[in-house]
Protein backbone atom coordinates (compact mmCIF):
# COMPACT_ATOMS: atom_id res chain seq x y z
CA UNK A 1 0.00 0.00 0.00
CA UNK A 2 1.14 3.56 -0.61
CA UNK A 3 1.76 5.92 2.07
CA UNK A 4 1.05 9.82 1.87
CA UNK A 5 3.69 12.39 3.60
CA UNK A 6 3.87 15.53 3.78
CA UNK A 7 4.82 18.49 5.77
CA UNK A 8 2.73 21.51 4.10
CA UNK A 9 2.34 24.14 6.90
CA UNK A 10 5.87 25.62 6.61
CA UNK A 11 6.80 25.94 3.02
CA UNK A 12 8.25 29.26 3.07
CA UNK A 13 11.38 30.81 3.03
CA UNK A 14 13.09 28.42 0.23
CA UNK A 15 15.67 27.20 2.38
CA UNK A 16 12.67 26.00 5.19
CA UNK A 17 10.71 24.57 2.06
CA UNK A 18 13.89 22.22 0.90
CA UNK A 19 14.55 21.01 4.38
CA UNK A 20 11.19 19.97 5.07
CA UNK A 21 11.41 17.79 2.16
CA UNK A 22 15.03 16.25 3.19
CA UNK A 23 12.88 15.86 6.13
CA UNK A 24 10.39 14.19 4.92
CA UNK A 25 12.49 11.79 2.72
CA UNK A 26 14.63 11.18 5.54
CA UNK A 27 11.92 9.89 7.75
CA UNK A 28 10.72 7.38 4.61
CA UNK A 29 14.07 6.27 3.93
CA UNK A 30 13.89 4.58 7.32
CA UNK A 31 10.53 3.64 7.47
CA UNK A 32 12.02 1.76 4.40
CA UNK A 33 8.77 2.94 2.56
CA UNK A 34 9.63 4.24 -1.55
CA UNK A 35 6.01 4.10 -2.95
CA UNK A 36 4.44 7.32 -1.87
CA UNK A 37 0.86 9.37 -3.04
CA UNK A 38 0.92 12.11 -4.87
CA UNK A 39 -0.08 15.06 -1.52
CA UNK A 40 -3.86 16.53 -2.85
CA UNK A 41 -3.49 20.30 -3.16
CA UNK A 42 -6.35 20.65 -0.98
CA UNK A 43 -5.00 20.61 2.49
CA UNK A 44 -7.85 18.77 3.95
CA UNK A 45 -7.60 16.11 1.56
CA UNK A 46 -4.15 15.52 2.43
CA UNK A 47 -5.01 15.64 6.03
CA UNK A 48 -8.17 13.23 5.89
CA UNK A 49 -6.24 10.53 3.53
CA UNK A 50 -7.03 6.75 4.67
CA UNK A 51 -3.40 6.34 3.47
CA UNK A 52 -1.57 9.55 5.40
CA UNK A 53 1.44 7.68 6.99
CA UNK A 54 2.20 11.97 8.59
CA UNK A 55 1.84 15.41 8.04
CA UNK A 56 1.47 18.95 10.58
CA UNK A 57 -1.73 20.37 10.59
CA UNK A 58 -3.07 23.40 12.35
CA UNK A 59 -4.26 22.94 15.11
CA UNK A 60 -7.63 24.65 15.23
CA UNK A 61 -9.28 21.92 11.72
CA UNK A 62 -7.57 19.54 14.14
CA UNK A 63 -9.72 20.24 16.91
CA UNK A 64 -12.93 20.82 14.83
CA UNK A 65 -12.82 19.24 11.74
CA UNK A 66 -10.21 16.09 11.68
CA UNK A 67 -10.98 13.76 15.28
CA UNK A 68 -12.90 11.17 13.44
CA UNK A 69 -9.93 10.77 11.00
CA UNK A 70 -6.54 11.17 12.29
CA UNK A 71 -4.46 10.84 15.67
CA UNK A 72 -1.73 12.83 16.89
CA UNK A 73 1.49 11.77 17.04
CA UNK A 74 3.52 14.39 18.43
CA UNK A 75 4.27 18.30 18.26
CA UNK A 76 7.65 19.72 17.75
CA UNK A 77 9.61 21.86 20.15
CA UNK A 78 11.28 24.91 18.48
CA UNK A 79 14.18 26.79 19.20
CA UNK A 80 12.77 29.94 18.19
CA UNK A 81 11.57 32.99 19.58
CA UNK A 82 7.90 32.30 21.17
CA UNK A 83 7.88 29.02 21.59
CA UNK A 84 8.41 27.17 24.96
CA UNK A 85 8.99 23.21 25.22
CA UNK A 86 6.07 22.17 22.60
CA UNK A 87 3.62 25.21 22.93
CA UNK A 88 4.11 28.32 20.60
CA UNK A 89 2.10 31.41 20.67
CA UNK A 90 1.28 34.37 17.93
CA UNK A 91 2.62 37.37 17.78
CA UNK A 92 0.29 40.36 16.80
CA UNK A 93 1.96 42.66 13.77
CA UNK A 94 1.56 46.50 12.54
CA UNK A 95 3.61 48.57 10.37
CA UNK A 96 7.07 49.58 11.71
CA UNK A 97 6.16 52.79 11.84
CA UNK A 98 2.75 53.06 13.34
CA UNK A 99 3.40 54.58 16.70
CA UNK A 100 -0.11 52.92 18.75
CA UNK A 101 1.61 50.85 21.50
CA UNK A 102 -1.49 48.44 22.43
CA UNK A 103 -4.23 46.67 21.41
CA UNK A 104 -6.75 48.80 22.20
CA UNK A 105 -5.70 51.72 20.49
CA UNK A 106 -6.52 49.92 17.31
CA UNK A 107 -9.91 49.70 17.98
CA UNK A 108 -11.74 50.52 14.44
CA UNK A 109 -8.27 49.43 12.77
CA UNK A 110 -8.19 47.05 9.81
CA UNK A 111 -7.32 43.63 10.07
CA UNK A 112 -6.02 40.52 8.04
CA UNK A 113 -6.03 37.26 9.06
CA UNK A 114 -4.23 34.52 7.12
CA UNK A 115 -7.56 32.05 7.55
CA UNK A 116 -11.01 32.07 8.99
CA UNK A 117 -10.12 28.06 10.68
CA UNK A 118 -6.19 28.96 11.37
CA UNK A 119 -5.55 28.99 15.52
CA UNK A 120 -2.60 31.16 15.17
CA UNK A 121 -3.79 33.90 12.51
CA UNK A 122 -7.99 33.79 14.18
CA UNK A 123 -8.07 31.77 17.46
CA UNK A 124 -5.63 33.20 19.17
CA UNK A 125 -6.04 36.61 17.90
CA UNK A 126 -9.69 36.31 18.23
CA UNK A 127 -8.83 36.01 22.30
CA UNK A 128 -6.71 38.29 22.76
CA UNK A 129 -9.29 40.74 21.30
CA UNK A 130 -11.95 39.45 23.26
CA UNK A 131 -11.77 41.60 26.21
CA UNK A 132 -11.67 44.69 24.41
CA UNK A 133 -14.26 43.96 21.95
CA UNK A 134 -17.86 45.94 22.38
CA UNK A 135 -20.79 44.01 21.15
CA UNK A 136 -19.40 41.58 19.46
CA UNK A 137 -17.01 44.31 17.51
CA UNK A 138 -13.73 45.95 17.40
CA UNK A 139 -12.02 45.98 13.88
CA UNK A 140 -13.23 48.39 11.27
CA UNK A 141 -12.49 45.70 8.25
CA UNK A 142 -11.63 41.93 8.42
CA UNK A 143 -10.16 40.57 5.42
CA UNK A 144 -8.42 36.95 4.86
CA UNK A 145 -5.32 37.26 2.72
CA UNK A 146 -4.59 32.81 2.19
CA UNK A 147 -0.91 32.98 4.01
CA UNK A 148 0.65 34.56 6.83
CA UNK A 149 3.62 36.20 4.30
CA UNK A 150 0.81 37.61 2.43
CA UNK A 151 -0.59 39.00 5.48
CA UNK A 152 2.98 40.85 5.94
CA UNK A 153 3.16 41.91 2.63
CA UNK A 154 -0.24 43.99 3.33
CA UNK A 155 0.93 44.87 6.32
CA UNK A 156 3.89 46.31 4.94
CA UNK A 157 2.16 48.01 2.28
CA UNK A 158 -0.34 50.03 4.59
CA UNK A 159 -3.03 48.07 3.22
CA UNK A 160 -4.14 46.80 6.35
CA UNK A 161 -3.23 47.45 10.12
CA UNK A 162 -2.74 44.84 12.61
CA UNK A 163 -2.55 40.88 11.75
CA UNK A 164 -1.74 38.01 13.91
CA UNK A 165 1.52 35.71 13.03
CA UNK A 166 2.61 32.08 13.98
CA UNK A 167 5.88 33.09 15.93
CA UNK A 168 7.52 29.74 13.87
CA UNK A 169 6.76 31.27 10.82
CA UNK A 170 8.05 34.70 11.96
CA UNK A 171 11.44 32.98 13.06
CA UNK A 172 11.92 31.19 9.78
CA UNK A 173 11.71 34.61 8.11
CA UNK A 174 13.78 36.11 10.71
CA UNK A 175 16.35 34.27 9.89
CA UNK A 176 16.01 33.65 6.22
CA UNK A 177 13.92 36.27 4.89
CA UNK A 178 13.98 38.91 6.81
CA UNK A 179 13.24 41.48 4.31
CA UNK A 180 9.88 40.31 4.25
CA UNK A 181 9.27 41.75 7.78
CA UNK A 182 11.57 45.01 7.00
CA UNK A 183 8.72 47.00 7.29
CA UNK A 184 6.68 45.46 10.16
CA UNK A 185 7.14 45.33 14.03
CA UNK A 186 6.10 43.00 17.01
CA UNK A 187 3.59 45.08 19.16
CA UNK A 188 2.55 41.65 21.31
CA UNK A 189 2.32 38.19 21.90
CA UNK A 190 -0.91 35.94 22.24
CA UNK A 191 -1.33 33.19 24.65
CA UNK A 192 0.51 29.73 24.26
CA UNK A 193 -1.15 26.88 22.58
CA UNK A 194 0.82 23.15 21.23
CA UNK A 195 2.94 23.89 18.35
CA UNK A 196 1.48 22.26 15.30
CA UNK A 197 1.16 18.64 15.28
CA UNK A 198 2.46 15.99 13.51
CA UNK A 199 -0.90 13.30 12.90
CA UNK A 200 -1.54 10.38 11.27
CA UNK A 201 -4.22 8.70 10.27
CA UNK A 202 -6.95 7.27 12.70
CA UNK A 203 -6.77 3.42 11.39
CA UNK A 204 -2.95 3.44 11.94
CA UNK A 205 -1.64 1.32 15.19
CA UNK A 206 0.27 2.44 18.20
CA UNK A 207 3.11 0.28 16.91
CA UNK A 208 3.10 2.41 13.68
CA UNK A 209 2.82 5.72 15.63
CA UNK A 210 5.59 5.16 18.06
CA UNK A 211 7.94 4.21 14.92
CA UNK A 212 7.30 7.20 13.10
CA UNK A 213 7.51 9.49 16.70
CA UNK A 214 11.15 7.30 16.95
CA UNK A 215 12.27 8.36 13.54
CA UNK A 216 11.34 11.86 13.65
CA UNK A 217 13.41 12.18 16.47
CA UNK A 218 16.26 9.99 15.02
CA UNK A 219 16.69 11.74 11.87
CA UNK A 220 16.66 15.08 14.13
CA UNK A 221 19.45 13.49 16.10
CA UNK A 222 21.62 11.72 13.14
CA UNK A 223 21.10 15.38 11.21
CA UNK A 224 22.12 18.72 13.05
CA UNK A 225 22.18 20.79 10.33
CA UNK A 226 18.77 19.52 9.07
CA UNK A 227 17.42 20.11 12.56
CA UNK A 228 19.34 23.29 12.73
CA UNK A 229 17.29 24.13 9.61
CA UNK A 230 13.66 23.61 10.60
CA UNK A 231 14.78 25.02 14.28
CA UNK A 232 13.20 21.82 16.00
CA UNK A 233 15.07 20.53 18.72
CA UNK A 234 12.76 17.31 19.48
CA UNK A 235 9.19 16.02 18.61
CA UNK A 236 7.16 15.35 22.52
CA UNK A 237 4.81 12.75 22.48
CA UNK A 238 1.14 14.50 21.93
CA UNK A 239 -2.24 13.89 22.11
CA UNK A 240 -6.11 15.11 21.54
CA UNK A 241 -6.09 16.43 24.90
CA UNK A 242 -2.98 18.49 24.72
CA UNK A 243 -4.83 20.38 22.13
CA UNK A 244 -8.04 20.78 23.98
CA UNK A 245 -6.83 24.08 25.33
CA UNK A 246 -7.58 25.50 21.35
CA UNK A 247 -11.25 24.62 21.98
CA UNK A 248 -11.48 26.25 25.58
CA UNK A 249 -9.59 29.40 23.73
CA UNK A 250 -12.63 29.77 21.06
CA UNK A 251 -15.46 29.31 24.06
CA UNK A 252 -14.27 31.65 26.13
CA UNK A 253 -14.56 33.77 23.27
CA UNK A 254 -17.69 32.75 22.31
CA UNK A 255 -19.03 32.70 25.84
CA UNK A 256 -17.86 36.68 25.92
CA UNK A 257 -20.12 37.49 22.82
CA UNK A 258 -16.93 37.92 20.41
CA UNK A 259 -17.37 34.17 18.61
CA UNK A 260 -16.19 36.01 15.25
CA UNK A 261 -13.39 38.49 14.35
CA UNK A 262 -15.28 41.86 13.75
Amino acid sequence: MTSLATLPMYVAPEAVREASQTFVEQILDRLDIHERDEAPVDLMAQWSSPNLLFSQSCGYPLMTRLRDKVQVIAAPCYDLEGCEGFQHCSFIVVHADDERDTLDAFRGARVVINALDSNSGMNLLRLAVTPLAEKGRFFSEVKASGAHVESLELIGRGETELTAIDCVTWGYLERYMPEALARTRILTRTELTPALPIITAASRSREEVQRILHVLNEVLQEQPALAGTLAIRSFMPASFEDYQVILAQRDQAVAAGYPIIA
